[in-house]
């Protein structure tokens, strides 16, 4: 049987299904209780109160008699975790002890994975050694101390540590037999100016990262004493995907198909909190926003209740916006809960109980409620073309929904906010609709985009605007949206009219891309483009092109001067109103045209009917 990765034999597939109890493998996912021969539980599938899902341990399948779906073991896996036909013979062969013969074209990748997995499978065994031999008056037993991180918490993340030296991994790694090449392919070293290699990580406790099979495919790491940045993640490798990859999600997957609850949280030390605390449906994403990719995971948990937990500073407020955003965009219901005083969670509980939390999750609000309130705080003490602004980008989100229905709810809800009628609301959107009016920078992915000669003064004023926040609120009022011919500029800046004057001058060039997530190849495309403001030498690329601000401070009150803003933005003027005058000086020189041909088309007209009537007049 041939597969993405190779060759698997009817005989190996029919001997993972004879291993596979369907009753126990499905029984891990859904509850299911005895009904005579069979056993019945709720169709993880689609929604329903009264169970119609029977499992047939005779047959060694199922159906669902609501909605129809039915297989075997290999289809079940296939359609509740969204896995490949490949993806699901190997989870179940492992789950069975069984070794797969994979012929053909799939050998050589499926040994590199495996090598990976070797490899770091002894990279966690060095991290966890390193860990369990240090002393508790060791920097890192200290620093577990005042982190509060208890033994018993360490056994269940599996955590471990690396002490400070440049090569003690690889070192330790290359004795184990471990070729560089595969050291490097599992992404724990890095090459090194004079072509010698070096760990990625260095003095800091190590969280692995585990898959929903328990394997571990990464590791996440956070610095012990001072340095930056103070967290860094995995790089990209055969194994690890940062946008489809959940920290925690090993340890948390039973209890979120229990009580069809997640919670999402921003950190590797919140989730090990919400987990001491009970509530151990907690999952993070691996250092990177929320994507639509995540969500799909989500999905396979069938869970009621998807709940965004966010720290209170701006930062956490504006990334929970993004989340609730996408949930809404995706046709998913959420909840978004914002910790009080500013805390982080794994901080939170060191000042308030669990009951207090749990109160807190009972008075979540729904991501609508959450993204209108946020929107209605930001325009309510601003003049009208800025309340404008705000409602077009709601409107868009609205835009953006697949159901008709939610659309309409959610159009109420617009209009109720901002007391508008609903029918200006609906007007509006179908206008849009029916212009095809495009979204921002759809799907963009990581491709580059490109600008023109007549671009460079709109590229010069965004570069100088990110990398000199502080000078916002000279321009919000003087440069508009309308003032860019770049339409993917445009619907940025409108992105940056959204937020306070106070919200935007704290951001860091490395903010941009993380918070206009949607626009983030625009950004780096801006950032890099050559012009007189280039990114400031502290802005360092790593290889996980990533950056870090080291004293921004001093560097952004170097770049800044009023004069340099005064002319950008005379330059952006004066390039919109040449543009413009080119745009109407062609449409006059097609209007001269037109006039021109329909006047010699009328004199063929009249010289023909002239001549025909001197013929007339000579036959006569």
């Amino acid at each position: 049987m041939l597969t993405p990765s190779g060759f698997i034999s009817t005989e190996q597939k029919e001997q993972v299904l004879k291993a596979t109890d369907i009753v126990q493998l499905i029984g891990s996912f859904v509850q299911l209780r005895a009904s005579g021969k069979n056993f019945l539980g709720l169709c993880p599938f689609h929604q329903e109160k009264t169970p119609s899902f029977t499992v047939s341990p005779s047959h060694q399948s199922y159906k669902c008699y609501g909605c129809g779906t039915y297989g075997d073991s290999i289809r079940f896996v296939m359609d509740f975790e969204n896995l490949k036909f490949f993806e699901t013979i190997q989870y179940l062969a492992d789950r069975a002890g069984i070794t797969l013969k994979i012929t053909k074209k799939g050998k050589k990748e499926s040994l590199q994975q495996t090598e990976i997995a070797k490899c770091l499978d002894s990279a966690q065994l060095f991290f966890r050694l390193n860990l369990k031999n240090a002393t508790g008056s060791s920097a890192i037993g200290s620093y577990l101390k005042q982190r509060m991180l208890s033994h018993d918490l360490t056994e269940i993340f599996q955590l471990g540590y690396v002490a400070k030296g440049w090569t003690n991994l690889h070192d330790y790694l290359n004795k184990k037999g471990i070729s560089t090449k595969t050291q490097d392919d599992a992404g724990l070293i890095k090459k090194g100016d004079k072509g010698g290699y070096y760990d990625r990580l260095r003095d800091r406790l190590i969280f692995p990262i585990r898959d929903y099979r328990n394997r571990v495919i990464g590791f996440a790491g956070r610095i012990i004493g001072d340095g930056e940045p103070k967290y860094l993640n995995p790089p990209e490798t055969e194994l690890y995907k940062k946008s489809s990859v959940f920290y925690g999600i090993s340890e948390a997957q039973d209890q979120i198909r229990k009580k069809r609850r997640v919670i999402i949280v921003e950190g590797y030390l919140d989730v090990i909190r919400l987990h001491e605390q009970s509530f151990s449906e907690a999952i993070a994403t691996c250092g990177t926003a929320l994507t639509a990719e995540h969500l799909n995971i989500l999905r396979r948990f069938n869970v009621n209740d998807n709940i965004l937990l966010f720290d209170g500073d701006l930062a956490g407020l504006k990334a929970a916006e993004r989340s609730a955003r996408l949930f809404i965009e995706n046709d998913i219901d959420s909840k978004v809960v914002v910790l009080p005083d500013n805390l982080d969670p794994d901080d939170y509980f060191k000042k308030y109980s669990k009951d207090d939390f749990q109160t807190l999750l009972g008075n979540a609000k729904y991501d609508f409620e959450f993204v209108l309130d946020r929107a209605y705080d930001s325009s309510s003490s601003s003049g009208m073309e800025h309340q404008k602004t705000v409602i077009d980008d709601i409107l868009l989100l609205a835009q953006n929904i697949k159901s008709d229905i939610k659309k309409e709810l959610l159009l109420s809800k617009i209009a109720a906010t901002f007391q508008i009628d609903k029918r200006t609301l609906q007007n509006k959107t179908q206008r849009k609709a029916d212009r095809k009016e495009p979204k921002p920078l759809p799907k963009l992915g990581n491709t580059p985009v490109t600008f023109n000669r007549e671009d460079l003064s709109q590229v010069k004023f965004m570069q100088y605007l990110m990398t000199n926040p502080q000078c916002f609120k000279q321009v919000r009022n003087r440069v508009q949206p309308e003032d860019f011919n770049h339409s993917s500029i445009s619907r940025l800046y409108s992105r940056f009219l959204l937020l306070n004057d106070s919200e935007f001058i704290t951001l860091k060039p490395t903010d941009f891309s993380e918070i206009f997530v949607e626009y983030a190849p625009l950004i780096t495309s801006l950032f890099h483009h050559k012009g007189e403001y280039q990114i400031p030498h502290n802005y360092r690329p790593r290889s996980d092109e990533t950056a870090v601000m080291l004293d921004e401070s001093e560097e952004l009150e170097k770049l800044h001067s009023e004069e340099r803003l005064e002319r950008l933005i005379k330059r952006l003027k004066n390039q919109k109103r040449s543009l413009d005058k080119k745009v109407l000086s062609g449409v006059n020189q097609d209007q001269d045209r037109s006039r021109l041909l329909s006047m010699i088309e009328k004199r063929k007209h009249t010289k023909a009917d002239t001549v025909a009537e001197k013929r007339q007049l000579n036959h006569k």
